[in-house]
């Protein structure tokens, strides 16, 4: 019983710190049976990258950021070994995704001679480490971020494994390891969250990064998140770039029409002019992202379904 309990309080805090929560009361205090206050209340519960993904909390952020850079900037030393020497010292994070809720963690990177590793002075911890001999390839990537386009560097590992690192200059990073291992590393690396485990005989054949209205559960509203649109052999499935998680799915078998007009839901964070509708058996979605974009997925999803079944 107490696993039980365990995996439970786990579930809920998963759910509040990736999806969030809303809670709204309304307080009345009475005297003698004659009400003389009221009050609402309204309040967003979430975890902190969720709720900048949502646009919250931004100033604070960047004030933290800007604190935490000035403030370790000169502090204390780094654990080198032996014969091991700095040749880039620069301050970013990476997607830490070790956790039940995964993060962007800050620190400074330090590349060496030997190995590239994120460290964090106080308290002293050794966030990320890869030794140079172990890495594959590089890649330089846009992403989306704080609904804002920024660099980031994936690195492949020998492993397979792969990492997203962040820092304001990634391509002097990236030179900087090329030649210390002394060879080219650039190539095509998928993103960590594009890595989707797929059945036997099925693969993508196209993806593209969208905004999806998801639908409303429980007190919490729909709202636009943005993830990647996915079209394989068998299927049409939608992503989470936050968490990585499959939030939309359908099979082309059951598609029934794929239409763009113009955005009758205003409300919500990012909410593009025109949407993408995809009409199933049971139901519709919603995708939003540039017209252009919205008009090469309708052409792609056309191209994998047979004509009897779209209904324009």
């Amino acid at each position: 019983m107490k696993a039980e309990r365990e995996n439970d309080l786990v579930d809920v805090l998963d759910k509040l710190l990736s999806k969030g929560l809303v809670l709204n009361a309304d307080l009345i205090i009475s005297v003698a049976g004659v009400p003389l206050i009221g009050g609402n209340l309204k309040a967003a519960l979430a975890g902190i990258e969720t709720m900048l993904d949502y646009g919250m909390m931004e100033a604070w952020d960047q004030r933290t950021r800007e604190w935490y850079a000035k403030e370790y900037a000169t502090k204390g030393g780094v654990p080198l070994a032996e014969g091991e020497e700095v040749i880039l010292r620069t301050f970013g994070s990476f997607w830490d995704g070790r956790w039940i809720y995964p993060t962007w963690s800050p620190g400074f990177f330090y590349l060496t001679n030997k190995r590239f590793f994120l460290f964090r002075k106080e308290p002293a911890q050794m966030l990320f480490e890869v030794q140079l001999d172990k890495l594959e390839g590089l890649m330089i990537n846009m992403e989306t971020h704080f609904r804002k386009e920024r660099e980031e560097l994936y690195m492949q590992f020998d492993c397979g494994e792969t990492a997203r690192i962040h820092v304001s200059n990634v391509r002097e990073l990236k030179d900087a390891i090329e030649k210390t291992v002394g060879k080219q590393l650039e190539r095509e690396i998928p993103a960590p969250y594009e890595q989707y485990p797929l059945p036997e005989g099925e693969k993508i054949d196209w993806a593209a990064k969208v905004w999806y209205l998801f639908p409303a559960m429980g007190i919490l509203a729909e709202t636009w998140r943005p993830g990647r649109l996915c079209l394989t052999n068998r299927r049409l499935f939608w992503v989470y770039r936050v968490d990585n998680e499959k939030m939309f799915e359908v099979p082309l078998d059951k598609i029934t029409g794929v239409t763009i007009g113009f955005n009758a839901k205003k409300h919500g964070i990012s909410a593009p002019e025109k949407v993408l509708t995809i009409a199933y058996d049971g139901g519709s979605a919603l995708f939003g992202g540039e017209e252009k974009r919205l008009h090469e997925i309708r052409i792609e999803i056309e191209k994998m379904i047979p004509q009897k079944r779209i209904l324009v």
